[in-house]
């Protein structure tokens, strides 16, 4: 994640074994806010942190935030 590379966050967000903390999860958003399609792998993953949530929802479109709140 200190790359700053999508591609790499991307690899991250999209592997369901791996653990997000949530100060890696607010780095992702923080660092890739604009990235929709990281937006929406990182709102699909089964579990997010809840102040990772209410950030998330602030960011994406309507669409996935109608679908974070369902979390």
């Amino acid at each position: 994640l200190n790359t700053g590379n999508d591609k790499v966050a991307f690899a991250l967000v999209n592997n369901a074994g791996a653990h997000l903390s949530e100060n890696g999860v607010q780095k992702i958003i923080e660092s890739f806010h604009e990235n929709e399609s990281l937006m929406g792998a990182l709102s699909s993953r089964p579990t997010l942190p809840a102040a990772s949530v209410e950030k998330l929802i602030n960011v994406v479109s309507k669409s996935l935030s109608d679908e974070l709140k369902k979390k």
